[in-house]
């Protein structure tokens, strides 16, 4: 009794985060040809809108350029947001005004959780940019 009372916990566990794992990849519009052609002179909600999300790391990937320490530093002192996704993160600085002055594209990102380790590994990302020019 013990015994399948086990299985059933491991089999509903299973079924939890399979069935869950959909609702950890929000949907958004970052992409490398989208951030290409964002509009100059932005605020940041407007860019949240052109990208359909708010600054963050998305679908469990993370910049690799900087160190934690390093990033947060670089967005504090330059007025920054970033944007990370499966395929690049962009980093906008905003002036004064609150408007998008410049922005940064690194690329490409890496997996940093575990189920986005997976996926990289058995479907690695098709990425619509050549990083090596």
């Amino acid at each position: 009794m013990r015994l399948a009372f086990r299985k059933s916990l491991v089999l509903i566990a299973v079924v939890v985060i399979l069935l869950g794992m959909p609702l950890l990849l929000t949907p958004h519009r970052i992409r490398t040809n989208i951030i290409l052609r964002t509009p100059a002179n932005l605020t940041e909600t407007e860019i949240e809108q052109w990208l359909g999300a708010k600054a963050g790391r998305y679908d469990g990937y993370d910049q690799g350029w900087f160190s934690p320490e390093r990033l947060q530093e670089e967005l504090t002192r330059n007025n920054g947001k970033l944007w990370c996704r499966r395929y690049a993160a962009v980093i906008y600085y905003f002036d004064k005004d609150g408007r998008s002055a410049t922005m940064r594209l690194n690329g490409p990102s890496f997996p940093a959780t575990w189920w986005a380790k997976l996926m990289h590994r058995f479907c690695p990302p098709k990425d619509d940019v050549d990083w090596s020019k």
